[in-house]
């Protein structure tokens, strides 16, 4: 037979882990052809200028970094680095 739960009232802490307010997303590589259409790869999938993840719009791709761009904010994303939403949280070597 089930044990019945509590119910969690306004301000008491309940079990349920919080999900993150800000996904987390790891970039793999930046493909850069100057004369094609160059792309990033995050968490193992390949998208081009234009495309969104996470709800963000990657605006350019050099290089060295992708730019991108949500609500007004826009942050660059570097190869081999592991990012929260748009902050750093395990940097590459």
């Amino acid at each position: 037979m089930d044990t019945p739960r509590a119910a969690v009232r306004p301000g008491e802490a309940s079990n349920a882990t919080p999900l993150p307010s800000e996904p987390e997303y790891a970039v793999t590589g930046i493909f850069f052809n100057a004369e094609q259409r160059s792309s990033v790869m995050i968490d193992g999938d390949i998208f081009h200028e234009g495309d969104t993840i996470h709800g963000a719009a990657i605006t350019k791709i050099t290089e060295g970094y992708a730019e991108l761009r949500r609500e007004g904010k826009e942050w660059l994303i570097k190869p081999g680095e592991h990012y929260r939403g748009s902050e750093v949280i395990r940097p590459g070597k």
